[in-house]
């Protein structure tokens, strides 16, 4: 979804393809509810601005965020592109966990936070499914687990605080799993760090 908006690198995709076939780039909607698996990526370090928080705006907007636009001196040069295949957040955030693992044939091992599967995960200061979409683009990631360890922290955050709340996390997960009311598809982790 980074590529989504129009912006003045367009416009030599443009000259390839046309006005419009651009406008009808990037299906993603289409393709999701076609029940293709879709997969983003960071881009990085191609285009090192855009993160995860990012790109799940992007997919939801297809657009870039007013205040970068301004900041980056692209007032007017920078707009939407066939808002109609907008993504909701939680598809992205699937886009991006467990149809990249489908892809890599490991959706056995990656991709959901489940019993029995690789402990990684990222946390960010954002809620990317719930919260304020305008927030996503200034979202930072304050760590990151994997295989159950934490291998980077922010500082932002209190590492105790983090494993009471993923233990707590744990204990639902096999609440669930014993119900059996439901098998869940995504969870994320995330600090609201006003409360």
């Amino acid at each position: 979804p980074l590529w989504t908006p129009k912006t003045p690198a367009s416009d030599k995709e443009i000259g390839y393809i046309g006005s419009a076939r651009f406008s009808k780039t990037y299906p993603i909607k289409s393709f999701i509810e076609a029940g293709a698996k879709t997969a983003f990526h960071s881009d990085y370090p191609v285009s090192p601005s855009f993160s995860v928080p990012m790109s799940v705006y992007s997919a939801a907007k297809r657009n870039l965020p007013e205040e970068i636009v301004k900041a980056a001196k692209l007032d007017g040069k920078v707009s939407a592109n066939n808002l109609g295949e907008a993504t909701n957040r939680k598809d992205a955030v699937l886009s991006m966990t467990k149809n990249v693992a489908y892809m890599w044939h490991q959706e056995d091992n990656l991709g959901l936070l489940e019993v029995g599967k690789v402990g990684n995960m990222s946390v960010f200061d954002v809620d990317l499914i719930n919260g304020d979409i305008d927030d996503l683009p200034y979202g930072s990631c304050v760590a990151t687990i994997v295989d159950g360890e934490e291998v980077y922290n922010a500082g932002t955050i209190d590492p105790d605080e983090v494993h009471k709340h993923l233990y707590e996390f744990i204990m639902e997960l096999i609440y669930i799993f014993k119900k059996k009311k439901r098998n869940p598809i995504g969870f994320l982790f995330f600090i609201d760090s006003d409360n």
